[in-house]
């Protein structure tokens, strides 16, 4: 009995017990694969993802058949049960391989024009190759979409170079985990291959430049799509003998893997990916994946031929690779859990949330309650006359705000996008009409032991005598409702598709509509994918090397900030700009009529600074929220102005009032790489809001006395960049119709606001004869500030910085106004 029962285990496992794979971690992100059991449970099934239907569980006869045609999958893929694979590369790992167990990449092709808009793009990046225009024709041709799961870390997207590769082929270089913490680089490339490489022009050289860009990769490489190719006579009836040699010399080339070269029983009657419209013959097998041969460990493949695996508008059928590759390197992470890589932690708590337009009354139970706390803790007793008693009331409201405000208006809960049900009373009557075909069908093959509904079987009843008034037909009952079922799920298609298609014009058209009404006309210009900060980063001295654990990580981003905003050793030069005409005559009007800093704020004035700029910006470490400090009461909003003008008229920033945090966001390029990555200090409110004092001061004094020039568009008050671009488009135009050549100097923007110095700022406030204490608050605000940076791993030990700009704040513009206005009169000058 042992024998038998461990000959059946064998068998439902596709070989002995010791060759099963160790159980893939438990991801956030992802559904746990299963463990490797005789019989995987419910629980341990991996999740379609959105937008996918799971396939039901198969009957034993299904199994049986499911285990004949697809021999090589159940042989070799053994961490998941094969009834839940769908379209994608799915990979799997042991100790130092690759490991994710639901769906990391999905490859469309032929596509023709612009897709990406419509697929997923919430759960995955998505990466399209348009398709070419085609000769002397207004169509496009070919067109591949690549998509990557938003868990995965991306590197970099490879630059297609080569003419012959153009509308065929998207190539991306992602970082995967395995077991042990480490990670290395994959390069997944999807194709659409030309079906006549032997052709004149571009296609010849096709298989040759994608070779050339397999081989080209650093590590392991997987290629999938539709080949146009064959392997074997097995595959295709007739003719491809020039693809199919060409194919060959191209695996031998790169050392690859054909997956399904592994199967030996697949056949083009049942394993076919591509076949006509409307035939019933046998098809082709030209959809394929081709993987490196080095790092190989397992794989498999298998065709996606279920009912609910249909795909519109294509004769192909999707296929479903599963693959596992060997790390070619032993990079680990020492301080990582050996069951799995390390997760995403957040690094600071969800913001208050805003009350709704119908819960404005929270906003007066919150004053009335902050009022009822403040008299209770007798905090305004104590006047604002030092440090320490500046401390002890700050910390006192950061207590009471934050407490009460929790109370109050409670935290935001982090955005999980619903899946739009499409759907309509016609959408609602078919699909209720094919599940009664369904069950009418079901009763027809298991007869009277069947349990169905009455609608099913008033259908059933119905479908027979209709099939009874064709006697000569040669189908059976259940070919009947097999093709009634057929044409509803056409119907239904057509259905859907129309719906979708209204909703989206539907869409456009309001956006239009609110942008004709003053909304804002941002997404329908561009719209910014989000990119979250990255799990793995370059070494700094060493970029071909990855850190990837989340100490070294953490180490290695503090590291690069700390030298990126470090400013000393810069040498002295001559400054011939600051004695210019042009500057010494606006010095002339300034003293005349003197700049007044510095300037306390009247209840009012701070009022009407809390209404200026963005009204709910991203809080810093404290947790202040501008919101609720604007909706504060006079009495509790008086003890925060004390605040507010202490550090004005003493140009002091007490305590830890000056800590930021310091986030990221992807500018361009290689993910990995940190010098791709912008820099964003989010600071307090308090430390903010004499900084903003000062810019709204100094603007409307600046507009009065001209001190900026008039070509400059930032900082003046009435004016728009519409209206520079208006000039420049006006300069461009002479320059185009007289033939003279117009040179311009353009600001290098390589780093924002990170490399300009505050030494210019301060050399323009004193060349225009504006008061001492700007410089004063300036480099008190500036002067050792510590930054919290905020990585994927959660927030480093704070660095101190002095003498930076921070990117966003209120005095920025103005900052770099100043500084480049004294290039503008010197360069005025010199004309």
């Amino acid at each position: 009995k042992l024998d038998v029962a461990n000959r059946d285990f064998q068998t439902l496992i596709g070989g002995p017990p010791g060759q099963l794979l160790p159980p893939p971690p438990s991801s956030n992100n992802s559904a746990t694969s299963s463990s490797g059991g005789p019989t995987p449970s419910a629980s341990s099934t991996p999740a379609a993802p959105p937008g996918l239907l799971p396939h039901a569980p198969k009957s034993t006869p299904r199994q049986v058949d499911e285990q004949r045609r697809s021999s090589v999958k159940r042989q070799r893929t053994m961490s998941e049960p094969a009834e839940e694979q769908v379209v994608a590369a799915n990979l799997t790992a042991e100790v130092d391989m690759v490991v994710e167990d639901a769906i990391p990449a999905v490859e469309v092709n032929q596509t023709r024009s612009k897709i990406s808009k419509t697929l997923p793009f919430h759960d995955y990046d998505i990466y399209e190759e348009s398709g070419e225009p085609a000769d002397n024709h207004h169509i496009f041709k070919w067109g591949v979409v690549v998509g990557v799961r938003k868990d995965i870390q991306v590197a970099q997207r490879v630059e297609i170079t080569q003419r012959s590769l153009k509308g065929r082929v998207v190539a991306i270089d992602i970082i995967l985990p395995t077991l042990d913490g480490g990670f290395f680089g994959h390069r997944i490339i999807g194709a659409y291959a030309p079906w006549n490489p032997g052709g004149a022009g571009n296609v010849r050289l096709f298989w040759d430049d994608v070779a050339q860009l397999c081989l080209s990769s650093p590590t392991s490489w997987t290629m999938a799509g539709d080949f146009n190719a064959t392997i074997s006579s097995l595959e295709r009836a007739s003719g491809g003998a020039d693809a199919r040699e060409q194919y060959r010399r191209f695996i031998q080339i790169i050392d690859g893997h054909d997956l399904w070269s592994d199967n030996d029983e697949r056949s083009r009657s049942r394993d076919w990916t591509c076949r006509g419209h409307g035939s019933q013959m046998e098809g082709n097998i030209i959809d394929r994946i081709v993987t490196s041969k080095l790092t190989l460990v397992d794989a498999g493949i298998f065709v996606a031929d279920r009912h609910n695996d249909f795909i519109p508008f294509t004769d192909h059928r999707a296929i479903v690779g599963q693959l596992s590759h060997s790390s070619p390197m032993a990079v680990t992470a020492s301080s990582s859990s050996l069951f799995g890589p390390p997760s995403r932690r957040s690094a600071m708590l969800s913001h208050v949330k805003v009350p709704l337009k119908q819960e404005k009354v929270k906003y007066d139970f919150f004053c009335d309650k902050v009022d009822t706390q403040i008299k209770a803790e007798c905090i305004g007793k104590c006047p604002v006359i030092d440090d320490e008693s500046f401390t002890r009331r700050y910390k006192e409201l950061s207590s009471v705000l934050k407490k009460v405000s929790e109370e109050v208006f409670g935290r935001t809960t982090p955005f999980v996008k619903q899946q739009d049900d499409v759907t309509n009373k016609q959408i609602k009557d078919t699909v209720r009409e094919l599940r009664a075909v369904g069950g009418a069908i079901h009763l027809e093959k298991f007869g009277q032991t069947a349990r169905i509904s009455l609608k099913a079987t008033h259908v059933y009843h119905l479908a027979a005598a209709e099939f009874q008034l064709d006697p000569g037909s040669s189908e059976t009952l259940l070919h009947f409702l097999t093709r009634r079922r057929r044409l509803l799920h056409k119907r239904l298609f057509a259905e859907r598709s129309k719906e979708i298609i209204l909703r989206a014009k539907l869409f456009s058209k309001n956006q239009i509509y609110m942008a004709l009404r003053g909304g804002s006309t941002k997404k329908l210009v561009q719209s910014y994918p989000f990119i979250p900060l990255p799990l793995v980063v370059n070494d700094l001295d060493s970029p071909q090397k990855l850190i990837c654990d989340p100490e070294g990580v953490k180490s290695t981003t503090r590291k690069y900030f700390t030298r990126l905003y470090d400013h000393s050793g810069i040498p002295e030069l001559p400054k011939l700009w600051l004695t210019t005409p042009s500057v010494v005559d606006v010095k002339d009007r300034v003293t005349n009529n003197p700049f007044l800093w510095p300037r306390s704020a009247s209840l009012m004035d701070f009022r009407a600074l809390l209404r200026r700029g963005n009204n709910r910006p991203s809080p810093g470490p404290d947790g202040w929220e501008k919101w609720i400090i604007k909706s504060l009461s006079d009495d509790a909003l008086n003890l925060v102005l004390d605040l507010h003008n202490y550090q004005v008229m003493n140009s002091r920033f007490p305590g830890d009032i000056k800590d930021m945090w310091l986030t990221m966001f992807h500018k361009r390029d290689v993910r990995t790489n940190l010098s791709n990555w912008r820099g964003l200090l989010l600071s307090n409110v308090l430390a903010n809001s004499p900084m903003a004092w000062l810019n709204c001061s100094l603007i409307q004094y600046s507009s009065e006395k001209r001190i900026l020039p008039d070509t400059q568009v930032a900082a003046q008050p009435g004016v728009q960049t519409r209206d520079l671009m208006s000039f420049l488009a006006s300069v461009k135009y002479w320059a185009t119709r007289h033939k003279e050549p117009v040179y311009a100097l353009k600001r290098d923007q390589i780093k924002g606001f990170d490399y300009l110095a505050p030494e210019g700022f301060h050399d323009a406030i004193r060349s225009y004869g504006l008061p001492e204490s700007i410089i004063d608050i300036d480099k008190a605000a500036q002067k050792d500030t510590k930054c919290f940076i905020r990585t994927a791993y959660g927030v480093t030990v704070p660095i101190v910085v002095s003498d930076v700009n921070k990117q966003g704040g209120p005095l920025s513009p103005i900052k770099s106004t100043f500084t480049t206005s004294l290039g503008h009169y010197y360069l005025n000058d010199l004309m």
